[in-house]
């Protein structure tokens, strides 16, 4: 098969990633999970934090987190930033759990499409 620019991108898998009692589904793109795991352990915590954020930022194509009026919230570095860092680490380490061969068992369908999401409002940072 021929390969296209923005083909790694296409590539999609859905997890569920568990987080203080919510059950989150999150759909990422599976080919780009290596590239960024090398970027987000460089430099001090405050560029890995902002590393992470960039990560997921480029890995997640959709997940069920609300807002407070219901309205689905992108996975966008401003978004993340009202977030608590151990819940994008959560995000985080669910999708890296499921990519890697041998650890989750992540299948990608084969049009890109994702299982049905489950509703769960995530923690926002009081801070």
């Amino acid at each position: 098969m021929p390969y296209r620019p923005g083909q790694a991108k296409e590539q999609t898998a859905t997890t569920d990633v568990e987080y203080e009692d919510e059950s989150i589904s999150v759909t990422y793109r599976k080919k780009l999970v290596q590239a960024v795991c090398i970027n987000i352990t460089e430099g001090t915590e405050i560029e890995q934090a902002r590393n992470l954020r960039q990560a997921l930022e480029d890995l997640v194509v959709s997940w069920d987190v609300l807002d407070a009026d219901g309205e689905p919230m992108p996975a966008t570095k401003d978004v993340t930033r009202l977030f608590e860092f151990e819940f994008l680490m959560a995000v985080f380490n669910g999708i890296v759990t499921h990519a890697l061969p041998g650890e989750g068992g992540g299948a990608t369908s084969p049009t890109g499409s994702s299982t049905t999401a489950t509703s769960a409002r995530a923690r926002k940072s009081t801070r």
